[in-house]
């Protein structure tokens, strides 16, 4: 069986933009179907953390060492995820550990 496609009465340009347009549907399709419930991550420096939900510098270094929260080192800053705090002063208020 010849796997040969003919097209006839089509220009190569009419061709290609056909093709070039289902080509990113079907991409474009893919890519919301994967995002669907994925929520960009917001992070904060220590002295947004610190503003933001009311605690200090201090207890941010505490939560690190208690490996509570964990934070990321960006061009020589240190973020931290502000979903990830947010979890975490639920948890401690849930087990009455925050004051």
């Amino acid at each position: 069986m010849d796997k040969t496609i003919q097209i006839a009465g089509l220009a190569f340009s009419d061709f290609f933009e056909i093709i070039s347009d289902k080509i990113q549907k079907t991409v474009s399709a893919e890519i919301e179907r994967n995002l669907i419930g994925v929520t960009p991550q917001r992070y904060l420096s220590a002295e947004q953390l610190c503003t933001e939900f009311s605690i200090t510098k201090p207890t941010i270094h505490q939560w690190r060492k208690q490996g509570i929260i964990t934070a990321k080192k960006l061009g020589g800053r240190i973020y931290y995820s502000w979903q990830e705090v947010e979890a975490a002063m639920i948890n401690l208020d849930e087990y009455g550990e925050r004051k």
